[in-house]
């Protein structure tokens, strides 16, 4: 609950939100995609919050054992096509988990050398990507869209997904 209480204030802060575009609204891959590329962004910032106001997170050992089983099964799918729904999806999770420092531990390099072993170009990627936001800062809303922005090209979701800056004005 305090997530998502946080998510709110961060909106009322400015802080950017993505959208799918209107042509692709119904393809519910695109959706989760632009979801997740908002989470990768946006959930570390209010993960910190929270850390820093003494108020727990989701188990990360949880959440990543969760995440192994489910790449685990993506694997199983075959070979993640560069810029295809699989690289973008463990991209963005990549990116989301090297962006939150809450996510430490064992069972966290266990997660990252499973990506890294089943994804290796998405890994790479979104290791690079989260060097560079971490690098440029992620945490004010000119920063988090210049981060989402960032991401989206990098990833060619520029026709699916939009990102709404704190004016509203879709990008």
């Amino acid at each position: 609950m305090m997530h998502e209480t946080m998510r709110g204030i961060l909106a009322e802060r400015g802080f950017p939100k993505t959208a799918c575009h209107p042509n692709v609204i119904s393809c519910a891959p695109l959706r989760y995609l632009s979801s997740l590329l908002g989470s990768a962004v946006t959930d570390p910032v209010i993960d910190g919050y929270l850390v820093q106001e003494n108020f727990g997170v989701y188990d990360r050992e949880v959440l990543s054992r969760r995440t192994m089983a489910r790449a685990l099964v993506d694997a199983r799918q075959g070979a993640a096509g560069q810029h295809g729904y699989l690289f973008c999806k463990w991209t963005l999770l990549t990116v989301r988990m090297r962006l939150d420092s809450t996510f430490e531990g064992e069972t966290v390099n266990l997660l990252h050398a499973l990506i890294h072993r089943e994804f290796s170009e998405a890994w790479e990627i979104g290791d690079k990507l989260s060097k560079s936001i971490i690098e440029k800062g992620f945490t004010e809303p000119e920063s988090a869209l210049a981060a989402m922005l960032e991401i989206r090209s990098a990833l060619r979701l520029q026709d699916s997904v939009a990102i709404a800056d704190a004016d509203g004005v879709r990008r």
